[in-house]
């Protein structure tokens, strides 16, 4: 049996500053849901939307000193129902960026307005140093060095087609013996990189049933693997993990958000 494990994604928090209603609150998810491909089982990441009343009417400067928290978080105003966008909030500017004249002082905060959609995208490439806040910014006209009181006029997005990139969601699954075909044809083989002398592509009927888009590519032997309830899964010899993509026409089960999440 095709084994396709379940993750969530990285859980960033959100926090209000400003009352929402509950269908504002719903419509925001669902965008972020959208963006994090969140139909699959390996989500880009989970939204956890908190309310800290004491919050409300701070500056964000002043909401980032009080979070001891070293990871990034977002923040949702009473603007984001109407334009869309939703505040990412990371660190205060370090004194290398302000000698490398990307900051004025070491009390900017490095922040950014984000379509919400493309907040998941947008934060794993600033997590894996892909893309830059501030390289980010002046692309939508803010100039550096950073002021503390920047102002930023048009909303960031990743520049990627969403609707075209969930169709490019891949997964490693694991199959067992005769649920996968093998081919050693040269001419197909001429298109793999790296080089190998074999290719498997799993049973068209099997990714079918597993919501998953077939194709020729590069396998490697199983080994077990320990479940999230603690216990272990073994398979049999011959088992392989393959490269696939995800199916988004497949009728994947409906997400569900993280427990205590507005």
């Amino acid at each position: 049996m095709v084994y396709l494990p379940r993750q969530p994604g990285h859980r960033l928090t959100a926090f209000l500053t400003a009352e929402l209603s509950p269908q504002q609150l719903d419509a925001i998810h669902k965008a972020f849901e959208s963006g994090a491909f969140s139909q699959f089982p390996t989500p880009l990441a989970e939204l956890y939307i908190k309310d800290k009343p004491e919050y409300h009417g701070l500056t964000h400067a002043e909401i980032r000193r009080a979070e001891e928290r070293e990871e990034p978080f977002l923040l949702i105003d009473k603007e984001t129902p109407d334009d869309g966008g939703i505040w990412y909030i990371d660190d205060f500017a370090g004194e290398d960026q302000v000698e490398d004249e990307q900051a004025e002082s070491t009390d900017v905060l490095w922040k950014i307005r984000i379509k919400i959609e493309h907040v998941p995208i947008l934060h794993a490439n600033y997590d894996i140093g892909n893309a830059d806040i501030g390289e980010d910014l002046s692309n939508v006209g803010v100039d550096l060095p950073i002021k503390e009181d920047f102002v930023q006029e048009e909303l960031v997005t990743s520049g990627i087609d969403l609707e075209e990139f969930k169709y490019e969601q891949h997964c490693w699954i694991t199959a067992e013996p005769g649920e996968y075909e093998e081919i050693t044809d040269e001419e197909i083989l001429e298109t793999a990189l790296p080089k190998t002398d074999k290719l498997y592509r799993l049973k068209e009927d099997i990714a079918k049933a597993n919501g998953l888009l077939t194709r020729w590519t590069a396998g490697c032997d199983a080994e077990s693997t320990q479940l999230p309830d603690g216990t272990t899964r073994a398979f049999p010899k011959g088992s392989l993990i393959l490269q696939l993509r995800y199916n988004p026409d497949f009728p994947w089960p409906p997400y569900v958000r993280p427990e205590g999440s507005l």
